[in-house]
C-alpha cells in the first residue's frame, strides 16, 4: 500500500491509499522539524528513500485506485534495490526548494530545471516526457493550428514558464486585444478545464498530453476530447533526479534504469503504461 506524507504552506497531512482518514498536523512545526532533520548535506538512509511528488495523474495519483505510472516504476525499482520508498507531497511550486533543502532524497524534474539547478543531479534515469497539447470536444479543425485560436478562450494548466510563452504568443496573435487565456492551478485543474468547455466558458484547452489522455481515458466514448499534440514549449525529458550524490541514491537511480530497461524488454512497462492511457516515452528519441 502507498504511504503518503503530504507538505503545503498550510497544512501538513499524512495519509494512506484507500479510505483510511489523514491526519492532520501542525505546519509550521512540522516543516520546521523536517528541514532540522534533513539538511540538503545529511547522509541518506541506505535502505530509505523519500520521493518528493506532486498530486498529478497519471504521473502519481494519491487517492485514487491506480498509484500513477512513476510512483509503479519506482516501487518496483525499490524491489531491485532492496530499498524502501517513501512519498512525501509538496506544492508544485516548492518542489525544487525543498529538494535543495534535503527535505526529501529524490523527485521527477523537467530536464530544463537542472540547466538551470546545478546542485541538482540527474541520476540517468528518464521517467516520461512532458509536452503540451490542445483539446476541446468535437472540433478537430480548431486545434489542427495555433493561428485558428484567434478570438478564442483558452484555459491552460501548467507551470508559469509555458504560461508567460502562451501569453505572448496569443497576444501577438491577437493584436494586442483582450487577452483570453485563463490559467487553472491546484487540485483537480484538468477537471475545471473540461467542465469550463462543457459549459461553453471556453472554446480550448492547452495542458500536459498525459494529463489530458488520462483524464479522457476516464469519461465516456460518447464524451471523449479530441486531444493534438502541440510543439508549443517542446518536448522535455522528465528525469528522476536529487540534490545528493550518496551512494544510496546512486544505488536507486541505477535500480530505476535497470527496472525500466528489463520491463521494456519483457512489456511490463507497456502493461503499466496502458492503464493510464500513455504511450512509451522512448518512441520520441
Amino acid at each position: 500500500m502507498v504511504k503518503y506524507q503530504l507538505l503545503s504552506k498550510s497544512h501538513g497531512k499524512e495519509t494512506q491509499s484507500g479510505a483510511q482518514r489523514l491526519k492532520v498536523f501542525n505546519p509550521g512545526i512540522l516543516l520546521s522539524f523536517l528541514l532540522a532533520l534533513a539538511p540538503a548535506t545529511a547522509a541518506t538512509n541506505s535502505n530509505f528513500i523519500k520521493v518528493g511528488i506532486t498530486n498529478k495523474c497519471p504521473y502519481f495519483c494519491e487517492g485514487q485506485e491506480n498509484s500513477g505510472y512513476i510512483s509503479e516504476i519506482l516501487q518496483k525499482a525499490a524491489k531491485i534495490s532492496g530499498q524502501k520508498i517513501k512519498f512525501v507531497m509538496v506544492p508544485e511550486l516548492r518542489v525544487v526548494d525543498l529538494l535543495k533543502k534535503g527535505v526529501f532524497d529524490v523527485t521527477i524534474l523537467p530536464s530544463g530545471v537542472l540547466r538551470k539547478n546545478p546542485k541538482i543531479f540527474n541520476l540517468k534515469a528518464q521517467v516520461g516526457v512532458h509536452f503540451l497539447a490542445l483539446a476541446s470536444f468535437g472540433n478537430k479543425e480548431l486545434l489542427e493550428s495555433f493561428d485558428n485560436l484567434k478570438g478564442k478562450t483558452v484555459v491552460f494548466s501548467g507551470g508559469n514558464h509555458h504560461k508567460e510563452l502562451l501569453d505572448k504568443k496569443l497576444e501577438n496573435l491577437n493584436k494586442g486585444n483582450k487577452n483570453l487565456l485563463t490559467h487553472l492551478t491546484g487540485k483537480n485543474s484538468t477537471i475545471r478545464q473540461q467542465k469550463m468547455i462543457e459549459q461553453e466558458r471556453a472554446d480550448v484547452i492547452i495542458s500536459d498530453f498525459n494529463i489530458l489522455s488520462f483524464y479522457n481515458l476516464r469519461r465516456h466514448r460518447r464524451s471523449k476530447m479530441t486531444i493534438v499534440p502541440s510543439s508549443i514549449g517542446g518536448f522535455t525529458p522528465l528525469l528522476l533526479t536529487s540534490s545528493k550524490k550518496d551512494e544510496a541514491i546512486v544505488t536507486f537511480g541505477e535500480a530505476v534504469s535497470t527496472y525500466l530497461q528489463k520491463s521494456r524488454q519483457s512489456g511490463e512497462l507497456d502493461s503499466i503504461l496502458k492503464k493510464y492511457n500513455i504511450s512509451d516515452w522512448d518512441q520520441y528519441y
